[in-house]
C-alpha cells in the first residue's frame, strides 16, 4: 500500500509490485547498455511487462471514465 500526500491509498497487490520492479530493473540496465545489448530473453519480458502496463493503465482510464460518463447521466437526470 501506498499513502499519497492528500491521504489516498492506492493498493497494490505483491504480484504487480514485484512486476513494476522488475520492469525497473530492466529499464535501468537498458539505460545503461542499451536495449541492443539485453539478452533476447530480457527483451521479451521488457516489452512483455511495458504492454501489461499499458494495457493496465488503458483499462483503468476506460474504467473511470465509465464512472463519470454514469454521473454525468446521474446528474442530467
Amino acid at each position: 500500500m501506498i499513502r499519497l500526500q492528500d491521504s489516498r491509498e492506492i493498493r497494490i497487490s505483491s504480484s504487480e509490485k514485484e512486476d513494476m520492479e522488475r520492469l525497473i530493473q530492466l529499464f535501468m540496465k537498458m539505460f545503461l547498455i542499451g536495449f541492443d545489448e539485453l539478452e533476447m530473453s530480457e527483451r521479451q519480458e521488457t516489452v512483455s511487462l511495458f504492454g501489461e502496463k499499458v494495457s493496465q493503465g488503458i483499462e483503468s482510464f476506460s474504467r473511470r471514465l465509465t464512472i463519470l460518463e454514469e454521473k454525468v447521466q446521474s446528474l442530467e437526470n
